[in-house]
């Protein structure tokens, strides 16, 4: 675990981002979690534009973002990106919710569940990478993956990790369990893969 300490991270108000392209099992992967946060994490509709993303990320008002999409990362062509309607998405548009901190009034879960969305590049002073810039921006956590992964390995991953998230748990709790399901095929090293920004003591809301 690694970033900011919050006590309590947001999971209300979801709002999962599937730009065309994304994976085949993105949408069930994404009817799955929608299943085990239940009614009262529910948001407004899936998220296929850059600019819809933006708008809500500066917005302050964000929840927990979900990403079931396609991340393409390359050290030496500026890191992670991922594609979305109307340009691609990098970590450097996110500037803006850095210095405003937009994202501290509610701490929200930020999950990108897709290939090396943990990866960093070098800045001038500082790494750049999804997790350093959503922390920034005042997430209240982060998950994501150092390599490629099986969408399938993922999809089973997230809906052990909010299962166990909501039951409640603390979130060192919740990833403890989802790693040690996922773990449980010795030939995927999917469980492996993940890694989380945030306080491990910290237990989800849906306020």
């Amino acid at each position: 675990m690694y970033g900011q300490q919050n006590s309590s991270i947001t999971v209300s108000d979801a709002r999962y981002v599937v730009p065309a392209g994304s994976p085949t099992n993105a949408q069930h992967e994404i009817a799955e979690v929608r299943r085990r946060l239940g009614p009262a994490a529910a948001g407004a509709d899936d998220i296929a534009d850059l600019d819809v993303l933006m708008d809500l990320i500066d917005s302050g008002d964000a929840g927990l973002l979900h990403f079931a999409c396609h991340n393409t990362f390359k050290a030496d062509a500026g890191g992670s990106v991922i594609v979305m309607g109307g340009g691609p998405f990098v970590p450097g548009y996110l500037n803006t919710a850095v210095t405003r901190r937009a994202l501290a009034r509610r701490h929200p879960l930020v999950f990108i569940n897709a290939c090396r969305s943990a990866g960093v590049v070098p800045e001038y002073t500082q790494m750049m990478g999804w997790a350093e810039q959503f922390m920034a921006a005042g997430a209240g956590a982060f998950v994501g993956t150092l390599w490629a992964v099986r969408s399938d390995s993922a999809g089973s991953f997230a809906s052990v990790f909010y299962d166990a998230l909501t039951e409640p748990n603390t979130l060192g709790e919740a990833v403890h369990t989802a790693r040690v399901t996922a773990g449980r095929d010795s030939t995927d090293p999917t469980w492996l893969a993940y890694t989380i920004y945030g306080d491990p003591a910290a237990y989800a809301v849906t306020s």
